[in-house]
């Protein structure tokens, strides 16, 4: 059972950790159709949680394989891409 500093220094972390309002993050376009980003190898994500600039959708579509830079807003729920690397 954890101690009472335990839970403290936990509870502190988990409200720092609240009050990012945004965080830069790597990813790797693993499927164009339909659109799925693999982040730092631990998390793939769907066209639902992605926010694609219409460039992406019409003039330079993302391809499998393609390196791109994200922005995750609060929370973690919402990706924006932001540019290919």
């Amino acid at each position: 059972m954890p101690n009472l500093v335990d839970l403290i220094k936990k509870i502190a972390l988990n409200v720092i950790e609240d009050s990012k309002p945004t965080a830069v993050v790597f990813g790797t376009v693993i499927s164009d159709n339909p659109l799925q980003i693999n982040v730092e190898q631990k998390l793939n994500l769907e066209a639902i949680h992605l926010i694609i600039p219409s460039r992406f959708e019409t003039e330079q579509p993302l391809e499998e394989g393609d390196s791109v830079i994200l922005l995750r807003q609060q929370k973690g729920q919402l990706f924006v891409v932001l540019d290919r690397m």
